[in-house]
């Protein structure tokens, strides 16, 4: 199961959210350079145990590469701006759909009737386009303007900026002057 609800928010895994900090770590860095767990570990307050399990998951996928040596260690396979989140949350958590019944070919006995299966099927539809929106250059780019100060967040019509214009509420008031 991908999250559960607890309260009154959605969860995703512990692995899901080290991995993530993991690559955003990885792509902060030169392209190219070659970084240890043990100080990435450090850096994120995440075991090395840990970070190997996640690497056992990611080097496969073709996210990460590893270089043996003194000057070895990990680094991202492809670009920062390459790697999209529905392909590391479909690697990290196993799948995203919010609900068992739009997951592969297992279907549900109510399916056919299922007042709900609309509801789920644009949620899930919804996260995976804001996903493949999100790369791991944005969040780059969104931290060094948190930290420096300077710049703007990038906008494009295909990135999570444009889904949010496009699917907004109307304003209090129902948009009424």
């Amino acid at each position: 199961r991908v999250w559960s609800l607890r309260g009154e928010s959605m969860r995703y895994s512990t692995r899901t959210r080290y991995g993530l900090r993991f690559l955003i770590n990885l792509a902060a860095r030169p392209a190219g350079s070659c970084v240890q767990l043990a100080e990435i570990a450090r850096e994120e307050g995440v075991s090395v145990k840990y970070l190997e399990q996640i690497v056992r998951v990611l080097r496969p996928a073709g996210i990460l590469r590893s270089a043996r040596g003194a000057k070895g260690g990990y680094a991202l396979a492809k670009s920062p701006d390459a790697i999209c989140m529905d392909e590391v949350f479909e690697h990290l958590e196993g799948h995203i759909s919010p609900v068992e019944c739009l997951h592969g070919a297992k279907s549900c006995e109510r399916e056919g009737a299922c007042p709900t299966r609309w509801f789920w099927r644009d949620l899930d539809e919804h996260m995976r386009v804001f996903l493949k929106g999100m790369t791991l250059a944005r969040f780059v780019e969104r931290e060094r303007v948190m930290k420096t100060g300077k710049g703007v967040f990038p906008v494009d019509m295909d990135g999570p900026a444009c889904f949010h214009a496009r699917h907004r509420t109307l304003p209090e008031g129902g948009g009424k002057a």
